[in-house]
């Protein structure tokens, strides 16, 4: 009898020990909240428009170099404010889903290059995801037909996001853009 109690006895740390191992690796991943992830693909149109009574973006400090060229009269060193209206369709008047609010900075210093470098927060107003937010930055150089920015993280139900926005440009007249995005997000 002695004998049991002291295998029990040196087994007790070993079985404690291996009790910590399977219990604390989930609970550690649900408090930092890593483990499963769910996909979303988002469709928006944005108009960014510079002109007229309903602009929603605009120019906040003025640059003094070269004209970026395009259809924009946009000069290196332009700031712009935007507050973009997220629709379901290409339309105005297709439902709104959402804001695209942030800003971009003219940031191509050669002329004929319209590149600029956008930081916007994707504010989800509508649907599913309402009260929810993905937050964008890069690199965005308008002319190449498809442009990737990077999801650099997101609230509500995109907390601690990661993915990417593909940007086509639908249509552009001067300063006024009507952009599609496609967002691939992992949440």
């Amino acid at each position: 009898m002695a004998r049991q109690l002291i295998t029990f006895a040196a087994l007790a740390p070993l079985l404690m020990a291996m009790a910590v191992a399977v219990i604390v690796p989930p609970a550690a991943c649900a408090f930092r909240g890593v483990g499963a992830r769910e996909s979303y693909h988002l469709r928006f149109y944005m108009h960014d428009f510079s002109n007229g009574p309903n602009a929603s973006a605009i120019v906040v400090a003025h640059g003094t170099g070269p004209l970026l060229g395009g259809s924009s009269d946009r000069r290196f060193g332009d700031v712009v404010v935007m507050d973009d209206t997220l629709t379901e369709g290409p339309n105005t008047t297709s439902r709104a889903l959402g804001r695209a609010q942030g800003f971009y900075i003219a940031s191509s210093s050669i002329s004929g290059d319209p590149t600029l470098h956008i930081s916007m927060d994707l504010v989800v107003t509508s649907g599913p995801c309402s009260g929810s937010m993905l937050a964008v930055t890069g690199r965005d150089n308008v002319l190449a037909p498809v442009r990737e920015l990077p999801v650099v993280g997101g609230m509500g139900r995109f907390r601690m996001a990661t993915g990417y926005v593909l940007m086509k440009t639908v249509n552009w007249h001067g300063n006024d853009v009507l952009l599609e995005l496609d967002v691939y997000v992992h949440a």
